[in-house]
Parts: structure tokens; sequence; C-alpha cells
């Protein structure tokens, strides 16, 4: 389980690679003993690494790309397209598959099988997951996650994507906690 401190770390290191532990307490006006054991945490679980190899004093930190990945999807009419990425926006797996002519929630259920599939078929470290971006052809309240009704798929309007698409994601080992 991350702490706030932690995400915090990981996230200003996203933003500004390379800074020191001394810059990091600085920023989140904290103390400089705090941010060193929660940054030699994190370096021992592999999330980050020194900028400057060797250095071990305030050597400057930077996260370890490969530690974090996200998944994008991309809905059409008749396929469904994944790539997946890592923290340095690095192309790590893509593919795309052909949809059945289905609607409604057998559609859903193919989806979320398909992204199952997916993730199953890539090489990237359990539980390195962060986020799951999704494109649809159909228009959706943003908020809500329900499709709006569709002259292109019949069945579409009150499918609840968003909530599918957390519960296959989450139901498994990939996202990070």
């Amino acid at each position: 389980m991350k702490t706030d401190y932690e995400e915090k770390i990981l996230q200003g290191l996203f933003k500004t690679p390379g800074l020191t532990r001394t810059e990091i307490a600085d920023l989140l006006n904290s103390r400089k003993n705090t941010i060193g054991e929660i940054c030699n945490k994190l370096l021992d679980d592999n999330k980050i690494i020194t900028a400057e190899p060797g250095k071990q004093r305030n050597a400057g930190l930077m996260l370890n790309t490969a530690a974090f990945t996200a998944l994008g999807i991309e809905h059409t009419l008749d396929e469904i397209r994944f790539v997946l990425l890592d923290a340095g926006l690095e192309r790590l797996q893509k593919t795309v598959m052909p949809l059945p002519s289905s609607s409604g929630e057998d559609r859903v259920q193919f989806i979320r099988q398909s992204i199952e599939d997916f993730l199953n078929s890539c090489k990237f470290r359990t539980g390195s997951l962060v986020g799951v971006g999704y494109s649809d052809f159909i228009p959706h309240d943003i908020g809500t996650g329900l499709k709006v009704k569709s002259i292109w798929m019949p069945n579409w309007g009150n499918i609840n994507i968003k909530a599918g698409l957390e519960e296959c994601c989450s139901s498994e080992s990939w996202l990070m906690r």
C-alpha cells in the first residue's frame, strides 16, 4: 500500500526526473529523514533508481520506467485496439482484435475478456498497471460511464462500460496498489 508521501514522491519524479532527496523534502515541506526513508524503500522496491549510478549521497532520483505501465484501449464498431506503455511512454506491446457483431452486455463481456487476454499475453510486472485509458466511438457520460443510445450499436444505451472496465482491471493483480 502506497503512502501519500510515496505517491507525491513518485508524481514529483514523473514530472521532474533527477530530484534529490533534499529537493523532494523541500518540495513536500517534509523532514529529510522521512523522505530519505521513503526514498530508500522505493529504491528497494525498484520503483525508483538513482540518476547517477554509484553516487549515493544526495543523488538525483528518477522513476524506474519499467516499474509502471498504462493500458490504452480503443473500441471501434468492428475491432478493439490495445497498447501497453511504460512510464517513459515507450510502447511495450500493441494488438488489434476483431470484435463479433454482438451488442449490449455480450459485447461488454467480450471486451472484458479481450482485456484479460491481452494483459495475460503481455510481459510486464504484475501490479505495475497504474492507469487505463478508454476511447469509444459511441458518446458516453464521462462522470457515470453510461453510454447514450447509439444508432450504430443496438442495446448499447445504459451500458456502464466504466464499471465493467474497473471491475475487470481491479479483479486481477495487474493494478498497482
